[in-house]
C-alpha cells in the first residue's frame, strides 16, 4: 500500500506522501512458534479521530428563509438516529446551521444526510463559500455521505448553509444528520525535488514519445513538438524543479536533458513507454 496521492496536481500525487491515519500491514510465513507482538490498543484509540458536529445540537440556533422551519426527527432510514428535517418547498430558500471547531487546523469535512424520493437539490456552503451542489432525490430512501473537501478552519464558530434550487421541480425537503470533521496532519512537502520525482517526469515524457511515434510513425524533434501536438502536457517541458528541459534527436533516440547543475539525461526510441 502506497500512502500517496494527497495533492490536487496528479503529478505531485505520485510522489508526495499522504498524511493519513492509515498503516500498512504485512503478512509472512515462518517456521517455528511465533512470539506475541503485544496487544492491540482499544478501538477508541485505533479509530480515525473524526469529530461529530450534530445538527440536532444546533437546532435552536438554525436560521431559515421561507415559511418552513427545521424539525427534529428520530425515525426512518437512519435507524432512529436524530436528524434535522427541513420540509422546504420554497425555491431559493436557505437553511443555515452553526457548528463549532475546537482548534485551528486543516480539516477534511464530510456531510451525513439523507436521500429520498421527494428531496430537493441544494447548494452547500461553508462560511458562505459554496463547496458543493448536490441533489438528494432518489428512488428509495438512503443515507448520503458527501465529501465537502479539505478546508482550513479556525477555532471557534462556523456555519454551514443549504440553499434550495431556484427551480421549482428540483425543490424539496432536506434531511441532514451531522458534519464530520477530521483535523489533518501538515501536508508533506519537499523543497528540492530529487531523482525520485524526476522518475515521474521521465515517465510522462516516455509515454508521450511512445504515443507520438505510434501516431506519426517517427520521433518528435523537440519536447515543444510533443506539447504542441496535445499528446504531452506542457508541465513536462520542465524538470522536477521547474528548470527547462533540453531535447534533441540523436542516432534514432529522443534525448532529453535537465539544465540543472548535475542534471539528468534520458533517451527513448519510442518503442514503448519506457524505452
Amino acid at each position: 500500500m502506497e500512502h500517496k496521492g494527497n495533492r490536487d496536481d496528479a503529478l505531485d500525487g505520485f510522489y508526495i506522501e499522504r498524511p493519513d491515519f492509515l498503516s500498512s500491514v504485512a503478512f509472512w510465513y515462518q517456521t517455528g512458534q511465533p512470539k506475541r507482538f503485544g496487544e492491540l490498543p482499544p478501538w477508541s484509540q485505533r479509530r480515525v479521530p473524526w469529530e461529530h458536529c450534530h445538527f440536532v445540537q444546533a437546532f435552536r440556533q438554525a436560521k431559515t428563509t421561507g415559511a418552513s422551519k427545521p424539525q427534529v426527527r428520530t425515525t426512518g432510514f437512519f435507524g432512529a438516529r436524530p436528524v434535522l428535517v427541513w420540509p422546504n418547498t420554497t425555491p431559493g430558500a436557505e437553511l443555515t446551521v452553526p457548528f463549532r471547531v475546537s482548534q485551528d487546523g486543516r480539516y477534511a469535512v464530510r456531510l451525513t444526510g439523507g436521500n429520498a424520493p421527494d428531496a430537493g437539490t441544494y447548494d452547500i456552503a461553508l462560511d458562505a463559500n459554496q463547496v458543493l451542489s448536490s441533489g438528494f432525490r432518489s428512488a428509495e430512501p438512503s443515507e448520503a455521505d458527501l465529501l465537502l473537501g479539505t478546508h482550513t478552519l479556525s477555532k471557534g464558530d462556523h456555519a454551514i448553509s443549504f440553499k434550495a434550487s431556484a427551480s421549482a421541480d428540483r425543490t424539496g425537503p432536506l434531511v441532514v444528520e451531522m458534519l464530520r470533521i477530521l483535523r489533518l496532519p501538515p501536508e508533506a512537502k519537499r523543497t528540492v525535488l530529487t531523482q525520485h520525482e524526476a522518475h515521474f517526469v521521465r515517465l510522462g515524457i516516455g509515454r508521450a514519445v511512445y504515443a507520438y511515434r505510434l501516431a506519426y510513425g517517427e520521433l518528435p524533434d523537440t519536447l515543444q513538438t510533443l506539447a504542441d501536438s496535445g499528446i504531452m502536457p506542457a508541465r513536462y517541458l520542465n524538470d522536477e524543479n521547474g528548470r527547462p528541459l533540453k531535447s534533441r534527436v540523436v542516432d534514432g533516440y529522443f534525448v532529453v536533458q535537465s539544465t540543472a547543475p548535475g542534471g539528468w539525461e534520458h533517451r527513448w526510441q519510442g518503442l514503448d513507454a519506457r524505452r
